[in-house]
C-alpha cells in the first residue's frame, strides 16, 4: 500500500510541476533571450543533473521543491540596471508564493520554494539556507558560463547599450574594469568568479569546465 501511495504522490507531483512550468512559461512574456523559456528549461536540466550528483554523494534533496523553484525563479524580471539589488528575485519569490498557494502544496514546501527563488540572485547576495536553494542557485549560475554565458552576455550588452570591448585595452590590463560600458569586462568582473561561489561539488566542477571556455574566448 505504501508503495502504491508513493507512486500516486509522484504522479501528482509530476502533474503539478507540469502546470507550474506552464504557468511560469506563460508569465515570461516577451522577455529578452537571456531570460526566456529556454533559460528556464536549461536551469531545470542543470538542477536535475545536480540533484543526481547529490544523490550519488548520499545527500537527498526534495526534487519537487528544486524543480518548482527553477521554473519560478524569474517570474519577475526588472530591466537591467533598474531597481535595488536583488529586487527581481524578491518580487519573483512573492509571485511564486501567490501562484503556489493556488495548489494543495504543503506550507513548508511552499516556504522552501519561495526561499530558493529569493536567494538565487547573484546581485541579491543571499546565501541559501537549504540544499534545495543551493542547487537552484548553482543551476541558475551555471547558465551564465560557457558558450551560452557568452551569448547571454552580449544579449544583455545590447539591452544596456554597452560597447563590445575597450578599443585600446580590451583585457583591462591598464584600466579599471567597467562591465556597464564594455561587455567583455563582464567575463573578468563577474563570470569568472562564479565557480568559486558554487555551493555543490558537482556545480563547481562543471562551472570550472565552462569557465575554461570563457578564459580561452576572452
Amino acid at each position: 500500500m505504501s508503495e502504491w501511495n508513493g507512486r500516486l504522490q509522484q504522479h501528482r507531483e509530476r502533474e503539478l510541476l507540469a502546470e507550474i512550468a506552464r504557468l511560469a512559461c506563460s508569465a515570461m512574456g516577451a522577455r529578452d533571450a537571456g531570460h526566456d523559456q529556454l533559460h528556464l528549461e536549461r536551469v531545470v536540466q542543470n538542477a536535475r543533473e545536480l540533484l543526481a550528483a547529490e544523490r550519488c554523494a548520499g545527500r537527498e534533496a526534495d526534487a519537487f521543491v528544486v524543480e518548482a523553484a527553477c521554473w519560478l525563479h524569474d517570474l519577475v524580471q526588472l530591466a537591467k540596471g533598474t531597481g535595488p539589488a536583488g529586487e527581481s528575485a524578491r518580487r519573483s519569490a512573492a509571485a511564486a508564493r501567490e501562484m503556489l498557494e493556488q495548489f494543495e502544496i504543503d506550507a513548508v514546501r511552499i516556504a522552501t520554494i519561495v526561499q530558493a527563488v529569493e536567494t538565487h540572485s547573484f546581485s541579491g547576495g543571499l546565501q541559501p539556507a537549504t540544499l534545495e536553494a543551493a542547487i537552484v542557485q548553482d543551476a541558475d549560475r551555471l547558465d551564465a558560463l560557457g558558450a551560452l554565458g557568452i551569448a547571454r552576455l552580449f544579449i544583455t550588452a545590447g539591452e544596456l547599450g554597452s560597447r563590445l570591448y575597450h578599443a585600446t585595452d580590451p583585457r583591462g590590463a591598464g584600466r579599471q574594469l567597467d562591465d556597464r560600458t564594455y561587455a567583455l569586462d563582464h567575463i573578468e568582473r563577474k563570470l569568472l568568479k562564479l565557480p568559486e561561489l558554487m555551493n555543490t561539488a558537482a556545480a563547481r566542477a562543471e562551472a570550472e569546465r565552462r569557465a575554461r571556455f570563457l578564459r580561452v574566448y576572452r
